[in-house]
């Protein structure tokens, strides 16, 4: 399980990495091609404290929540699909099949009271 899990975390973690360099790469070769006009109306700092909180964020998003997302998904299917193995009438949410009386059956009060006495 822990070498599962190790294996998981480099790989999604090599996976952001991988994606947030793609995505500076492709941001700073549009920055290179845009016309001098641009830079005079926005400063520099700006766009590059953009890129660099905006890449930082799409790495934590895909490096752990998209992670810990697909991890919670397979858990669940998992559970269920025991829980439907393990006892199929719990699983369906039928609870009363076979029971012979309900709670507003008049005659359950009765038995119940008469069996107190």
């Amino acid at each position: 399980m822990a070498i599962g899990s190790m294996t998981r975390f480099y790989l999604v973690s090599w996976l952001g990495e991988r994606v947030s360099a793609d995505l500076r790469s492709a941001v700073f070769n549009n920055l290179v091609h845009l016309q001098p006009s641009y830079f005079e109306t926005n400063h520099s700092g700006e766009i590059m404290s953009r890129l660099t909180t905006d890449t930082t964020l799409l790495q934590t998003l895909i490096g752990s929540s998209v992670s810990l997302a697909v991890r919670n998904a397979l858990t669940l299917t998992g559970r269920l699909t025991l829980m439907v193995i393990t006892n199929l009438q719990l699983s369906s949410g039928d609870f009363n099949r076979g029971a012979r009386h309900t709670d507003s059956d008049p005659d359950l009060w009765q038995t119940g009271a008469q069996t107190l006495q």
